[in-house]
This record gives structure tokens, sequence and C-alpha cells, in this order.
């Protein structure tokens, strides 16, 4: 797609000339204290999607020193958010493209369709993934497109793109079924597993002594049961970008870059030149 490998905020090196990314694995939108609360225990390390917020308003402080800076920043980059306060707090801060991701259809992930099995073939769709669990994700994604609806009218010069991650993953699936994509295995097995329908167990997880590797990844959709394979995750940015270049009013080569225009100012040049990215 023409951008850049995405930086890790935590990773130390924030002010590479990448894109930035906040997301932290298993982490919820929620603030710890509402789990704490119910006694739900989450991983130690996830970080809600308010302290992610305070990252990213964090480094928009450290590298940028004048609101005309902030201002061109906003208008040649694009930031991905999945609350909708958050989506007004970050127009607010003077984004004008904005991409809202909706979800996969988790219940033709190996994990899902593992611990979630049925004995009841009505219980799967034509694709072999569980029927009930993509009707919950259906409902979730139509809901957020009527929050972006809603934001659209209340922010009616701001472009605002849903990205239909679920129409996208279906679309994938169906080339596979049907041997017209790039990967040719035609059932929902991961690549690197330790047995079962699935090729998943999570007590024998990839990477486990028990777990083995297929020979060749790019047959397959699944890495390890959870995320996808390189070629998967290729085709699906494919796929997903129809459309998207032409709603967002920009090309995969901008004619001048942020860090282009840095240098012109005779500022520093270590700052990401693309958007950032919050997931």
């Amino acid at each position: 797609m023409g951008f850049p490998v995405l930086t890790p905020y935590l990773g130390g090196n924030a002010s590479s000339n990448n894109a930035i990314i906040f997301a932290v694995a298993r982490s919820p939108v929620l603030d710890r204290s509402f789990f704490t609360k119910r006694g739900v225990r989450i991983p130690p390390y996830a970080q809600s999607l308010s302290v992610q917020m305070s990252w990213f308003k964090r480094h928009i402080d450290s590298i940028f020193t004048t609101p005309q800076d902030l201002i061109y920043y906003n208008k040649h980059s694009h930031t991905i958010i999945t609350y909708m306060h958050i989506n007004c707090e970050v127009i607010g801060m003077g984004a004008t493209r904005v991409i809202l991701p909706g979800n996969v259809p988790i219940g033709c992930y190996p994990f899902i369709l593992t611990e979630l099995s049925s004995r009841f073939p009505a219980d799967y769709d034509s694709l072999g993934c569980l029927q009930k669990v993509n009707d919950l994700i259906v409902y979730k994604n139509n809901d957020l497109q009527n929050s972006i609806a809603n934001l659209q009218i209340e922010f009616p010069n701001i472009t605002i793109f849903y990205a239909d991650f679920y129409s996208a993953f279906q679309t994938l699936l169906q080339e596979v079924t049907s041997g017209k994509g790039p990967n040719k295995s035609v059932d929902l097995k991961s690549c690197c597993g330790a047995g079962g329908k699935y090729n998943y167990d999570r007590t024998r997880f990839c990477g486990s002594p028990k777990a083995s590797t297929c020979s060749d990844p790019n047959q397959y959709i699944y890495w390890d049961g959870i995320h996808l394979t390189q070629a998967a995750n290729d085709r699906l940015s494919v796929i997903l970008q129809e459309g998207a270049f032409e709603a967002l009013n920009c090309t995969t080569a901008q004619t001048v870059t942020f860090v282009d225009y840095l240098r012109m100012k005779g500022m520093k040049n270590d700052v990401p030149s693309y958007g950032l990215s919050m997931i």
C-alpha cells in the first residue's frame, strides 16, 4: 500500500520517520478500573484506549512546535481509531481524514471455531464459519456504522471512512474456497499449531515444543489460529484499499511528505511522515 513499517510507541524509537502505532495487545477500550470493580481479570500489560490516547497527545506535543505545523500534519496524515468519543477528541485536535475499522468475522477464526465448536451443522455457514458469532459481529459493525453516520453529520467537513474488514475478509475466504486467491488452502486450519480439526490448541499454542509449522505459510490464511499469514494480510490490504484512496482523496505516494515539509521549514526531521495509528 506504500505505507512504511509501523513503529511501536513504547518501542523506544517513536521519533523515527515511520508511522506510529499506540496499540497494545489484548487491551480493552474501557479503563482497567471498570474490570477491577467487576472482578474481571485482564492482562497486566493491557492499556485502555484512554491511556493510548494520552500517549498520542504526548507524542503530538513532542514533535510539533507551532499550531501551523500540527494543522499541516493533520491535513496530510490519517488517524485510525475505534471509539466514538475518541474520534471527536482527535477531530477536535485538527484531524481532517479519519479511518474507522470494523471487526472481522471472528466466527471464521480457528481459535473461535475450536473453543465454540458445535455438533450441529446448521450452526455453520457456507464458508464453515460459526454463524451466530458472526451475526454478533455484524450487529456490532452496523452499530458502528450508525455512529459514524451521526459523526459525519456532526462534522460535515471531515472525511470519515469506514474500513469494512468484515466484507474484505469474506471476499478473501470466498477466493480461497473458489481456488482463485493466492491462498490455496480451502479449509480454516492454522499453519502453526498442535493438531485438531483447525490445528489450534490453546494449551499447545504455536511456538510451544509440541507445535509444528506448515511447509508453506503462503498457502494458508491463518498463521497461529489468531493472526493471519503474511500472504493473507497482503491480499486483505489490497481488497481494503480499493476505493479507500479515492474516498480519502489521497494516493499511495504523496508529492510532499511531512518530513519534506519540515526540512523546507528548517525544522527537525525525525518525525513520522505518515499517519498515527490507534487500534
